[in-house]
């Protein structure tokens, strides 16, 4: 096998890698009743010897986990202010955990929360990033609710303007729980990982909504959801 960074590949698989990773691979997936859209976050490239070209990454939830998706799969609801289309908060980790594995057991694709390192390349823009402060914009109030414009309170997903890659609310509305660090943790995983927050909520300040923003797990609050995903390949 061979291995390529993206400048040496030829111009045409440099255009291919380019539209995938610049918000043209999306899809739904249906888990009962729980729908999902997704988008492709593409990480690095194979350049196979029969000019197979790999490009390997995550499909990631565009928007962070709503009620009503919780709901289906968990058959309850712990948000403290209830609305199908707002982000599902007051999670455990180990709930979460157990949210992952169900989807998964009819997707088997290996569906985790995403990792600290995987959540900051995908807020950022991934492969092309505008290095923006926050996920989408340099204006906070584009992309973000937070402590200024949302009224003490969390909103409907996908509300604000989306990031490079076309996630919404990566930066602000509720912040999302991801396991601490660069390594993927599986939800059938008996390591304890920890677990941090990140990208900010609601209640936060500008300073704590950007992509760079992370704070310790400590406990299930109304400021704090999640987002998931599963790593993919895509051939061309």
């Amino acid at each position: 096998m061979k291995f390529a960074r993206i400048s040496t590949l030829i111009p045409m698989m440099a255009a291919v890698v380019a539209a995938t990773a610049q918000n043209d691979v999306e899809d739904v997936v249906a888990v009962g009743d729980a729908v999902f859209a997704i988008k492709f976050v593409a990480r690095d490239t194979e350049l196979r010897d029969n000019g197979v070209l790999a490009v390997h990454g995550l499909y990631v939830t565009k928007t962070e986990v709503t009620q009503a998706q919780w709901r289906a799969m968990m058959h309850y609801n712990p948000s403290a202010m209830v609305c199908d289309t707002m982000p599902v908060t007051n999670v455990e980790p180990d709930s979460a955990m157990e949210f992952c594995r169900r989807i998964d057991a009819t997707l088997v694709f290996g569906v985790r929360l995403l990792c600290e390192e995987e959540w900051r390349y995908a807020a950022s823009g991934g492969l092309y990033p505008e290095h923006y402060r926050y996920a989408g914009s340099n204006n906070v109030g584009f992309v973000a609710w937070y402590k200024a414009n949302s009224r003490k309170k969390p909103h409907p997903v996908a509300m604000r303007v989306p990031n490079e890659l076309g996630l919404f609310d990566m930066s602000g509305n509720v912040g999302e729980l991801v396991t601490a660090g660069d390594k993927p943790v599986s939800p059938r995983s008996k390591d304890r990982p920890e677990y941090k927050v990140m990208g900010g909520s609601y209640a936060d300040p500008p300073e704590d909504c950007t992509t760079a923003s992370a704070k310790p797990y400590q406990a299930p609050d109304s400021r704090t959801g999640l987002r998931i995903c599963w790593p993919i390949t895509l051939y061309y």
